[in-house]
């Protein structure tokens, strides 16, 4: 079976979902330190909105990068198997 591309293309993407979710995470730290998180009251509506949007940003680049990483193990898997049989 020829599915080279497509691990190679699934892998790439999966790699850059992963990365964008780790630097999406680094910079909510950045942002908001555990201590202001905690302190919902004291926030702004300017600076809950954002970081509402930083977590939904993060929760998206993270499911997604689960969904392609068990795409590239199911091609791997389906690809060394019809070299096997």
């Amino acid at each position: 079976m020829r599915m080279t591309g497509a691990v190679i293309t699934i892998g790439v993407l999966a790699a850059i979902a992963s990365a964008m979710a780790t630097v999406t995470n680094m910079v909510i730290k950045r942002e908001f330190p555990p201590d202001i998180r905690r302190l919902k009251f004291d926030r702004t509506q300017d600076q809950s909105y954002r970081f509402g949007c930083y977590q939904l940003t993060a929760n998206i680049f993270y499911y997604q990068s689960l969904i392609l990483w068990a795409a590239l193990v199911a091609l791997v898997g389906i690809k060394v198997l019809g070299e096997l049989g």
